[in-house]
């Protein structure tokens, strides 16, 4: 039982971000740094489609603007390093999680941003606000986008925040803009019968596009998740200790992209709980394999994955098998669908 749970049009939430492209999705883990659920992460899978969500660009520290969710909470692999000082002390690197995808539309920019300083200006207000808020639930969390610090305020440390309708009633600029939000409709392009099939083999092969025509959270994807994480990090870590390795996972038909002086190699990473006797790739990646003359296939089989009393899924284990260099040619490759072009009337 939440604060806003039982008021009326609290649906506004504050994403409080480094992120470059704001405004897509709300992206993070299930869990920080160690497994540990911390309030950083726990609002993402209680945003709804029709929610607003207000993004704060904490490298400029400015509100630069607000979308709309639409679509639901979905599993997803995040390639993440958590930035706090803890962190940084105890040397985390950046790695493949199991993840949450919450996606996001009709983004807004503020023209102008509003800045720290003008939410300083009203710290008054916001400060009893916050107090206020609190007072009735008592020690419960609120989640609140402000906090106090020294004779001022500062923003909440953490990825999202509970955004009160009051609060966004103080900049009039953000009145308008979540008040537009509210009362736009979001538009979906249907899927034609092709696109519903090469998404479903995407998925398949590990490489789920993001469309965000998501059902929900199902037991299958929540495997198909953490199995791709484990296999990506498997890869990465295999890789490394020759070569230089940048992941281009979800920006590239292939996985990773390994250098060493003047060679440079693309990797496409495969994880199954199988034998790995046969792995699904999508039409772009055969086609990648086929034109780009450096390619490797790094397969990792017999995963094993358990499932938690909470229902966490973890991903462990498994046996690598590197094609390197991969040929495409020497396997084979099996279709398991067309899509036809029927001749002109």
């Amino acid at each position: 039982m939440y604060w806003w749970d039982s008021r009326a049009r609290e649906n506004v939430f504050m994403e409080i971000t480094r992120r470059r492209d704001i405004g897509r999705d709300l992206n993070a883990p299930l869990a920080a740094r160690g497994g540990v659920e911390t309030a950083s992460y726990a609002l993402v899978p209680l945003v709804r489609p029709g929610d607003i969500v207000v993004h704060y660009d904490s490298r400029h520290e400015v509100i630069v603007g607000v979308s709309r969710v639409v679509g639901p909470a979905e599993p997803t692999p995040v390639f993440w390093v958590s930035r706090g000082v803890y962190a940084r002390r105890a040397g985390e690197r950046t790695k493949w999680l199991s993840g949450i995808r919450v996606p996001l539309g009709q983004y807004q920019e503020l023209k102008p941003a509003i800045t720290l300083a003008e939410v300083k200006a009203k710290k008054d207000t916001i400060l009893a606000m916050r107090a206020r808020i609190q007072a009735g639930v008592k020690r419960q969390p609120i989640y609140f986008p402000w906090t106090r610090y020294q004779d001022t305020l500062r923003t909440f440390q953490s990825y999202l925040a509970k955004m009160p309708q009051e609060a966004i009633d103080l900049f009039p600029r953000l009145r308008a803009a979540v008040d537009q939000a509210e009362i736009v409709l979001p538009s979906v392009e249907a899927m034609s019968p092709v696109e519903q099939a090469e998404e479903a083999v995407d998925e398949a092969a590990g490489k789920a596009a993001g469309r965000g025509r998501s059902q929900g959270f199902q037991t299958d994807q929540e495997i198909k998740v953490a199995v791709e994480a484990h296999a990506m990090n498997m890869a990465t870590l295999f890789y490394s200790q020759e070569w230089a390795v940048e992941d281009v996972h979800g920006k590239e038909s292939y996985d990773l992209v390994c250098r060493r002086g003047n060679e440079v190699k693309h990797v496409e990473v495969k994880g199954t709980t199988t034998d790995g006797a046969e792995v699904i790739l999508t039409r772009k990646e055969v086609e990648h394999a086929k034109d780009y003359p450096s390619c490797a296939l790094f397969v990792l089989n017999n995963i094993k994955v358990d499932r938690a009393d909470d229902g966490t899924v973890t991903a462990t284990g498994g046996v690598h098998h590197p094609y390197d260099p991969w040929n495409i040619y020497e396997g084979t490759l099996t279709p398991i669908g067309y899509s036809y072009q029927v001749p002109a009337s």
